[in-house]
C-alpha cells in the first residue's frame, strides 16, 4: 500500500508538473485485400510526457470476410524518436468469430511499428503508422499483416 501511495503522487506530481499532457482522439483503419474489406474505429485516451505516450482504446471492427463485428481493447505506447517519427508497440485482446471453429474467442495481438505525425494546429496532431502484428495467426486475428492507420489525437 505504501508503494501504491509513494507512486499515486510521483504520478500527481509529474501530471501538474506542465511537461505531462492528457491526449485524447481516436484512429481508423481500413483496409481492402482480395477476401474483402476491414474496417475499425478506435477512440482513444492517453498520457503523453516528454517523448512517451501510452494509453487504452477500445475498439470496434468490421470484417466482410466473416461477416461479423470484432471488438476489443489496445493498450499502446510510443515514442517519438525524431521530429515527427515515432515507434509503436501495443497488446490487444480482440473478441472475433473463428471461422474454422464456427465460434467466437479472445485473440490476442502485439502490433508493432513506426510512424509519423504531424502538428495541424496547436494540440491537433494528424498521426499515420504502419504496423506488424507480431502474433498473427491467419484465420484467428482479426486484421492481416501490415496494419495501416490513420488518426487524429488533440493534448488538453
Amino acid at each position: 500500500m505504501k508503494r501504491f501511495i509513494i507512486a499515486s503522487i510521483l504520478l500527481l506530481s509529474i501530471a501538474f508538473s506542465g511537461y505531462a499532457q492528457l491526449v485524447t482522439g481516436g484512429t481508423i483503419s481500413a483496409d481492402y485485400r482480395n477476401d474483402g474489406y476491414y474496417l475499425e474505429f478506435a477512440p482513444k485516451i492517453g498520457y503523453r510526457y516528454s517523448i512517451f505516450e501510452s494509453g487504452a482504446a477500445p475498439f470496434i471492427s468490421y470484417q466482410e470476410r466473416t461477416n461479423y463485428v470484432v471488438f476489443g481493447l489496445q493498450v499502446y505506447t510510443q515514442a517519438t524518436i525524431i521530429k515527427g517519427a515515432f515507434v509503436h508497440a501495443e497488446f490487444q485482446a480482440a473478441n472475433t468469430f473463428i471461422v474454422s471453429e464456427q465460434n467466437r474467442q479472445w485473440v490476442l495481438g502485439l502490433p508493432v511499428g513506426v510512424g509519423y505525425q504531424h502538428e495541424i494546429t496547436d494540440g491537433v496532431w494528424l498521426k499515420g503508422s504502419v504496423l506488424y502484428d507480431v502474433f498473427y495467426k491467419d484465420g484467428f486475428s482479426p486484421q492481416k499483416n501490415p496494419i495501416f492507420r490513420l488518426g487524429i489525437t488533440y493534448s488538453l
